[in-house]
């Protein structure tokens, strides 16, 4: 605890020498966001956009910093502003594309940021399970199977595609499907580095729901 706070304070007098050095914004963030600190971590990178406007890299990192905080409207207007400034960055039309299908709000504008996402990026995973989720919330239950299948191929190891794979079959009403994507999910949920108890929850939540039906 000693070496971070010497280390916070290094950093934050560096910060005053040199405003524009991102290393400095970037390294500080880090140790915040290692303590899960989201409020300081918000606080340092808009230090960071203030000093240096045109660099991307640290206005996609606040966008990040309050969606992490739960604060998913900032992080919305933050990554449009990415967006504004760079047409083609795809993971910030990824961002909003994906956070718009999952509220299930403007599921057509979704559905555009998110094409124009995949054509920047074709076969993303990340962004084929955002189209594949958009799809389930729109209806389109074939479209969005085959996006869905397609980004398991792709990112074998990610719950999250699992598990929007288990909500499609259990939407379908095939619950052994849906049983078998929900246990794996849950699966590489709890072998992730960064485990996220509520993530956790949420699928077991689902598993028990679709053992019941």
């Amino acid at each position: 605890q000693k070496k971070e706070d010497e280390a916070i304070r290094v950093l934050e007098e560096a910060m005053k020498q040199k405003p524009d050095e991102v290393a400095f914004y970037q390294t500080l963030g880090a140790l915040y966001e290692s303590e899960k600190d989201y409020e300081k971590l918000i606080d340092v990178l808009k230090k960071g956009v203030v000093s240096l406007p045109d660099n991307i890299k640290m206005l996609f990192a606040l966008g990040v910093a309050y969606d992490k905080a739960g604060d998913t409207d900032k992080a919305i207007d933050t990554m449009k502003k990415v967006i504004k400034i760079d047409p083609k960055n795809a993971s910030a039309l990824n961002y909003v594309g994906y956070t718009y299908a999952d509220k299930g709000e403007k599921l057509d504008e979704a559905e555009e940021l998110l094409q124009d996402a995949a054509s920047i990026r074709p076969g993303d995973p990340y962004i084929l399970d955002s189209l594949g989720w958009l799809y389930f919330k729109k209806g389109d239950l074939t479209k969005a199977a085959e996006l869905l299948k397609q980004a398991a191929k792709l990112a074998p190891k990610e719950s999250t595609v699992y598990e929007h794979l288990g909500d499609l079959n259990k939407f379908r009403g095939e619950v052994k499907q849906a049983l078998v994507a929900y246990k794996k999910a849950l699966k590489l949920a709890k072998e992730k580095k960064d485990i996220d108890p509520e993530e956790i929850s949420r699928i077991e939540g689902k598993i028990g729901d679709a053992q019941n039906q």
